[in-house]
């Protein structure tokens, strides 16, 4: 098993950094994204007592959003030049209109003008070891598009069938199963899962109650990666 860190109230963002710098134990982490009405990239950390709420954050500009831990996605990376670790930004949707025929277009246009904005900043930092991930196949789609080299992620929602080709796939943790698991590792890709709360902590560490008793389980573990916001939980229960 491999961790990812996401950030939780522990930690302020220096405080979180280093945290993930110093232990061994973690890949890397992971930062949520998402633009600002003056088309700002920022990194909002869900898991914090922020006074701004997501829903809000892209209809205000950044000097509106008053918040000490909500920064720019620059100023993130700023401070990972050294970081030899991976970085995956999970890229949230900007909210939008119904999809229709008559929306489809602006709809398409706000979300390369997202995706470009992002990687404006991102290509200034070729140092860094960066991958980017959607619940989005819209924007998964144009990033695929632009033939960039950087690993790319779909957060698969339940209801969401429509499959997409890419590098890695990030579950739910309700969703796990050994069929779908070991079918995308058979297949060269990285398998990731959310445990980012008790029952999705629970549902993942019954999972592999009984991997020693199973090959494919086995394997499974060995190759899975959990992005959480309590990388101890897992660190103490399989890697100590």
């Amino acid at each position: 098993m491999k961790i990812f860190s996401l950030k939780n109230n522990q930690y302020n963002n220096s405080s979180f950094i280093e945290t993930v710098y110093n232990d061994k134990n973690v890949e890397g982490l992971v930062l949520d994204i998402i633009m600002t009405l003056d088309h700002k990239i920022i990194v909002f950390p869900e898991s914090t007592s922020t006074s701004v709420g997501l829903e809000s954050v892209q209809k205000k500009t950044l000097k509106e959003i008053k918040d000490s831990e909500i920064e720019l996605l620059e100023t993130y990376l700023k401070q990972l030049t050294n970081f030899k670790k991976r970085i995956i930004l999970n890229i949230i949707p900007m909210e939008q209109p119904i999809l229709t025929d008559y929306t489809a277009e602006s709809i398409y246009k706000q979300n390369c003008f997202y995706i470009d904005q992002i990687l404006e900043i991102v290509t200034r930092y070729k140092e860094c070891v960066i991958s980017m991930m959607s619940i989005s196949t819209s924007l998964l789609n144009i990033l695929k598009s632009k033939k960039l080299d950087y690993k790319l992620g779909w957060v698969i929602a339940t209801e969401n069938t429509n499959y997409i080709d890419l590098d890695m796939y990030i579950f739910a943790s309700s969703v796990l199963d050994n069929a779908v698991l070991m079918q995308q590792i058979d297949h060269n890709k990285e398998i990731m899962v959310y445990a980012v709360d008790g029952y999705s902590i629970n549902n993942v560490l019954n999972f592999f109650k009984s991997r020693e008793k199973s090959s494919i389980k086995k394997k499974i573990f060995s190759e899975i990666f959990v992005i959480t916001y309590y990388p101890d939980i897992f660190t103490n229960t399989y890697l100590n």
